[in-house]
C-alpha cells in the first residue's frame, strides 16, 4: 500500500513538471517575434454607376487621385465629394423645367379653386346656391389639390433624376479603372467607375491556428514596404477568430523615387513628365496635342517647358535641361484614351514625341537643369511585404 502511495506521488510530480515545462514551453513559443509576408489590398473599393440611362458627358480620367498628394497625368487633384462621372442632362433638365411649371399650373388651379369654393361656402350659409353646387366646388377644391400633390412629388422627382446625373467620390481614394468615356450612352446600373481607397491599405497575413492563437491587439506591428529596410508602423482593426487571417492596416504615405545625391536634391525637381502626341482632328488635317497639365502662362501668352534634346522612345535621364517654348492653344480639346488633350492652333518649335513637363515641384526657369523624381505609393494592391509581429509584455 506504501509503495502504491509513492508510485502515485511521484507520478504527480512528473506531471506537475510536465505541465510547468509545457507552460514554460508555450509561453516561451507566444514570446517570439513572427515573421511573416501580407499582401496588401485595398481596404474600400466601389463599383460606382448612374440609377438611369443615359449617354456620359464627362468621366474622371484613369488615375486621377481624390485627395491626395499625387495627382493624374493631367495634374488635376479632386477632393471627397467632387464630381467622379455626369450624363447629359438635357432631357433631365427638360423635365424639370417642364415639372417647374406644371407646379406653377397647379397652383394657380388650386388658389382659384379654394376661392371658389369659400364664396360657394359663403354664398350656401344665405341659401343662394344648392348643396349640389357647393359640393361641386367642394370636390373641384379637392381635386386641385391633389394635382398640386401629385405634381409637387413630380417635380421632386424629376430634381432627383437630375441629381442622379452625376456621381461623386463617396470616399478618399484613386479612380482605378474607367469603363465608359465621355459620348458613350450606358444603361442604368452598369460600372462607370471603379474607385479605391489608398489610404490606410490592408496588410493581410495568413497564419496557422496555433499561430493566431499568440497574437494580441497589443502587439507591435512593424510593416516594411517593398525594397525598404525601413520599417512602417502599423495597427490592428480586429481579429477574424474562425478564419485563417488577420488584417493589419498601414497608412499608405507617398515616396519620391530614384533616391538623390545630396547635389541633386537641391536641383529643381520634375514629378512628371508626358509627351506631344499628334492627332487627326479633322481629315487630312495633323495637329499637335498636349495636355492641359502641361501648359503655362505669363505676360506674353501661353508656353511649355520641354526637356531640350530629349525624343521618345529614347529613355529620359535623370539629370536634363528645360526649356520654354511658346505655344498658342486652340479652344478645342480631344480625347486620347482616357484623357483630354487641349489641341495647339501654333505649337512654335514643339515636334511630336518630345517631353514636355505636366508636373514640377516648383516653378521651373527656362534653360534650368533639373532632376526627375517621381512620387509614387509605399503601398501598392497585390504587392507582398514582410511584416513582424512584436510581442508585447501583457
Amino acid at each position: 500500500m506504501a509503495l502504491i502511495k509513492k508510485r502515485l506521488s511521484m507520478r504527480k510530480c512528473i506531471c506537475a513538471i510536465l505541465t510547468i515545462f509545457i507552460a514554460v514551453l508555450c509561453n516561451a513559443q507566444n514570446a517570439k517575434n513572427l515573421k511573416v509576408q501580407g499582401e496588401v489590398v485595398c481596404a474600400k473599393t466601389a463599383l460606382l454607376s448612374f440609377p438611369k440611362n443615359g449617354v456620359v458627358s464627362y468621366v474622371a480620367p484613369f488615375g486621377t487621385f481624390v485627395k491626395s498628394p499625387l495627382v493624374d497625368a493631367d495634374g488635376r487633384i479632386i477632393r471627397q465629394g467632387d464630381l467622379l462621372a455626369s450624363l447629359d442632362t438635357t432631357y433631365y433638365k427638360m423635365a424639370l423645367k417642364e415639372a417647374e411649371l406644371k407646379v406653377e399650373m397647379s397652383k394657380t388651379a388650386f388658389n382659384q379653386m379654394k376661392k371658389d369654393y369659400e364664396r360657394a361656402l359663403q354664398l350656401s350659409k344665405g341659401n343662394a346656391i344648392s348643396e349640389k353646387d357647393l359640393l361641386n366646388a367642394e370636390t373641384l377644391c379637392k381635386n386641385a389639390e391633389y394635382e398640386l400633390l401629385k405634381d409637387s412629388q413630380d417635380l421632386a422627382m424629376a430634381a432627383l433624376d437630375l441629381d442622379s446625373c452625376n456621381i461623386y467620390a463617396p470616399f478618399s481614394g484613386m479612380v482605378e479603372e474607367v469603363f465608359f468615356r465621355a459620348g458613350v450612352g450606358v444603361p442604368q446600373g452598369t460600372n462607370v467607375v471603379k474607385l479605391s481607397m489608398i489610404s490606410p491599405v490592408i496588410i493581410r497575413i495568413k497564419l496557422p491556428q496555433e499561430a493566431m492563437d499568440g497574437v494580441s491587439l497589443r502587439d507591435k506591428i512593424s510593416i516594411y514596404p517593398v525594397g525598404s529596410d525601413q520599417p512602417s508602423g502599423g495597427w490592428f482593426d480586429r481579429r477574424y477568430a474562425f478564419s485563417d487571417h488577420i488584417d493589419l492596416f498601414a497608412r499608405n504615405e507617398p515616396k519620391a523615387i530614384p533616391k538623390l545625391s545630396e547635389k541633386q536634391d537641391k536641383m529643381a525637381k520634375v514629378r512628371q513628365i508626358q509627351i506631344v502626341f499628334a492627332t487627326e482632328i479633322e481629315k487630312g488635317k495633323i495637329s499637335l496635342t498636349i495636355p492641359p497639365a502641361a501648359l503655362n502662362k505669363d505676360d506674353e501668352g501661353n508656353f511649355v517647358f520641354r526637356a531640350k534634346d530629349q525624343v521618345f522612345p529614347t529613355p529620359l535621364p535623370l539629370e536634363f535641361t528645360v526649356e520654354k517654348v511658346r505655344v498658342k492653344p486652340m479652344d478645342a480639346f480631344v480625347h486620347s484614351t482616357t484623357y483630354d488633350h487641349v489641341v495647339l492652333a501654333d505649337p512654335g518649335s514643339l515636334k511630336v514625341n518630345q517631353f514636355i513637363v505636366t508636373i514640377a515641384e516648383t516653378p521651373l526657369k527656362d534653360n534650368e537643369t533639373v532632376v526627375f523624381q517621381e512620387l509614387d505609393w509605399q503601398f501598392k494592391e497585390g504587392q507582398q511585404v514582410n511584416v513582424e509581429i512584436i510581442k508585447t509584455e501583457h
